[in-house]
């Protein structure tokens, strides 16, 4: 599954890295939030992660499902 990281930090890169040592998940790692305009980032990716304190509108939700992205 190839997974879209974003507001990754440099710290965050490096715990996520060593978490999918076994590398099950292809992690992609994009510094800016996911929001409208960012989501295209991740295009032809499987998920999106976000990180828990992350608040997400719904229109940015729909946009991605719409390409896929879950």
């Amino acid at each position: 599954m190839k997974v879209a990281v974003f507001s990754t930090k440099s710290c965050d890169r490096t715990f996520l890295e060593a978490a999918n040592v076994d590398r099950t998940q292809d992690l992609v790692f994009f510094e800016p939030r996911l929001n409208l305009e960012t989501r295209v980032l991740g295009a032809g990716l499987t998920a999106a992660w976000v990180f828990v304190n992350y608040r997400l509108e719904a229109k940015t939700l729909l946009a991605i499902a719409q390409n896929g992205i879950r």
